[in-house]
């Protein structure tokens, strides 16, 4: 039997068409293995105006394709520090890994 979310809206599917996703609110909730997804901007860095506008359209799923840039924690967040950065029970930058810098390295 299939639940929707609180909010009535079916869940949002990976490109599998089968994995949930489940946008992240809380930083600190991230441990170390997990597999997170950002939405891919080509136009990143051009206007911080644009870069606001598709991280918002991706996360309400109103963009025409989907595509994600993916990468793996490799600590688990135990605080996040004044200027915004994930640090791990050490108080260190938490670590990530990922693959998807170039279009082979992203299948």
């Amino acid at each position: 039997h299939l639940h929707w979310h609180a909010g009535g809206m079916p869940p949002t599917l990976y490109l599998d068409d089968y994995t949930v996703i489940q946008e992240v609110r809380d930083l600190r909730t991230l441990r170390k293995g997990d597999h997170c997804l950002v939405g891919l901007n080509l136009l990143h860095t051009m206007w911080p105006c644009i870069d606001t506008l598709i991280a918002k359209l991706g996360s309400w799923e109103l963009l025409p394709g989907r595509f994600y840039h993916h990468f793996i924690v490799c600590d688990s967040v135990a605080s996040i520090s004044d200027s915004g950065i994930p640090l791990n029970a050490d108080s260190v930058d938490v670590r990530v890994a990922e693959f998807s810098d170039t279009p082979s390295g992203a299948w």
